[in-house]
């Protein structure tokens, strides 16, 4: 939701930033369906979105974002690492939660 508010707030740069909120936005329903338990969609469906999410962000953290703003390789760095838990919940509920 935070999101969403920021990007309304500030604005879309760029197309990137709109196809970064779908594809996050859907990855962290993801993460809360595995912290709460909810069976939401089909395990493929999961597997599939942890990969997009995975291939995104790599994509756009280190291709696209240094073009369009000023970047920063320790904050490059430190976002990735912060992304890593959503990465293990993702796999978890795609190949242990629902099967």
């Amino acid at each position: 939701m935070l999101l969403v508010i920021a990007y309304v707030k500030i604005g879309f740069r760029n197309i990137f930033n709109f196809i970064d909120l779908i594809i996050s936005s859907i990855s962290w329903l993801g993460l809360f369906c595995f912290a709460y338990q909810l069976k939401l969609f089909t395990p493929i469906f999961w597997k599939d979105v942890l990969l997009a999410i995975v291939i995104w962000d790599i994509y756009y953290n280190i291709w696209v974002l240094p073009k369009s703003e000023e970047f920063n390789k320790a904050e490059l760095v430190a976002s990735l690492i912060m992304l890593l838990p959503l990465y293990y919940g993702l796999y978890l509920y795609a190949f242990k939660f629902l099967e």
